[in-house]
């Protein structure tokens, strides 16, 4: 038993090391800040296992009394860490919600940070320890609410619609989250218990309903990132325009536009799918939904007959050099 949890151990950190790394590609061909700040999130992820792991098997694995009160292990490491982790956490969603941060905003994940060397301050017990570890919990779940009161009340469709693809992100974070807060409450009164019953120590530092929500970010990160890089090298790899603010360009598209009949608006379109261009980056750059992006966008594919962003892009090379 004891094996199995190194192994899962070791198969956390790789995963966060895998996210991360992905993340800091993604940013360093997209500079898109999101992608560092999921980047460094991971890193506070590898760290936090790293302190789970020495109080698992090097300060607990031999040696667990199970008649002493549950209590903080390493609290300055484990604030430092859920402090950095729950800075980033608020600067994703500021740029999931499109929304500028401040300085000021820090004050949301410093209170936690105060409250949490508060609570280190007092006697130790297991409702300091829900408290604890409670917070982290409260923390996650106030920025699900965040953005659910911006999906719900903004007078902006167009806003609406363009992080409306995120509810299922918050949705599932927000349902893990609970499921976090009800372990620690089951578990946390009833550890000594529990390790006697399964004749296990290697479990009092662990909370896998976290590791799942840890392993969903990692999974989504991953995904997210390799869609970004397959996006970008692909389109360099069959795309040859680099310039396309010159004249000669404009005169290419006009003519593109002309053959096919487009639409002003769809000339807009094109021309930003022409610069690589993501549906969620031309929607923010011609300030429009998401959804009227995805038309004109299929619009466009109907008009000259093609499938894909590769098609359109070889179509439109062809034209102008015909012409």
């Amino acid at each position: 038993m004891k094996l199995f949890f190194f192994s899962y151990n070791i198969f956390l950190i790789v995963m966060y090391a895998m996210a991360s790394t992905s993340c800091f590609f993604a940013y360093s061909y997209s500079k898109k800040k999101i992608y560092l700040y999921s980047g460094l999130t991971f890193i506070f992820f590898v760290l936090d296992e790293f302190i789970i792991y020495n109080a698992e098997f090097l300060l607990y694995g031999t040696n667990f009394n199970l008649n002493v009160i549950p209590h903080i292990t390493y609290p300055i490491l484990k604030i430092l860490v859920g402090t950095g982790i729950s800075i980033f956490y608020l600067l994703i969603t500021f740029a999931l919600l499109k929304k500028g941060f401040h300085i000021k905003h820090l004050l949301f994940p410093m209170s936690f940070f105060l409250l949490s060397i508060y609570l280190t301050t007092l006697p130790e017990s297991v409702m300091k320890l829900e408290c604890f570890y409670g917070i982290q919990q409260l923390y996650i779940i106030s920025l699900c609410f965040f953005y659910f009161y911006y999906l719900r009340f903004s007078t902006n469709p167009d806003y609406k619609a363009s992080i409306q693809p995120y509810r299922i992100f918050f949705t599932t974070t927000f349902i893990i989250t609970i499921f976090i807060a009800l372990e620690d409450i089951v578990t946390i009164p009833n550890m000594g218990k529990l390790i006697a019953y399964l004749s296990i120590r290697n479990v009092n530092e662990r909370n896998f309903s976290e590791d799942i929500l840890s392993i969903f970010f990692s999974i989504m990160a991953i995904k997210i990132s390799y869609k970004v890089l397959h996006s970008i090298f692909y389109t360099k790899n069959s795309s040859t325009y680099t310039d396309t603010n010159s004249s000669e360009f404009e005169k290419q598209l006009n003519f593109f536009c002309s053959t096919y009949n487009l639409t002003n608006r769809e000339k807009e379109v094109i021309h930003l799918l022409l610069e690589n261009k993501s549906n969620q980056e031309i929607s923010d750059l011609l300030y429009i939904s998401i959804g009227t992006t995805k038309t004109h966008v299929h619009n466009i594919y109907r008009k000259a007959e093609v499938n894909k962003k590769i098609e359109l892009l070889r179509l439109f090379q062809d034209t102008v050099v015909n012409n």
